[in-house]
């Protein structure tokens, strides 16, 4: 199991902005340290809308600094490519044909007039990932999930 960080994007970006994006991101990485001690990191663009950092062992976690420096340097390298970064005042689903982001606001909302499949994953940001897995571990099914607890006006 390792940390991550996800930086969902407001839009889904074409290949060469995912190019340029994994090499300024690699390279911030390549030296990326806590206390003098590097941080061994790796990055990956999922649905070339959610940039996804992840520890590559156990070791150096990284600190408050080091974990703000690294938000500073990706909002900077999206800046870069004119990319707006989804705040946390939203979530994240997986549908057929793509991520969708939701308002925490709007949810009960957008449950009950059917804007929300129940066959949507949620992205969980509670979950450890394990490499060997994949990415696909972070999305669950909503009816599994606190989401589907939470929302109370629609059908079961």
């Amino acid at each position: 199991m390792t940390n991550y960080w996800i930086f969902p994007f407001r839009t889904v970006i074409n290949a060469n902005a995912k190019s340029k994006i994994l090499s300024a991101t690699s390279e911030f990485l390549s030296n990326w340290e806590s206390h003098g001690a590097r941080i061994e990191a790796g990055a990956e663009i999922l649905y070339f809308q959610i940039l996804f950092i992840y520890l590559e062992d156990q070791g150096e976690a990284g600190s408050g600094c080091s974990i703000d420096a690294l938000k500073r340097e990706i909002k900077n390298i999206l800046a870069l490519e004119n990319i707006e970064i989804v705040d946390s005042n939203y979530i994240v689903l997986k549908l057929d044909d793509g991520l969708r982001f939701i308002k925490r606001s709007e949810i009960s909302s957008r449950f009950s007039i059917g804007e929300i499949p129940l066959e949507s994953k949620l992205l969980d940001l509670s979950i450890k990932f394990d490499p060997l897995k994949g990415y696909e571990q972070l999305f669950i099914p909503i009816e599994g999930s606190w989401l589907y607890s939470y929302c109370t006006n629609f059908d079961h």
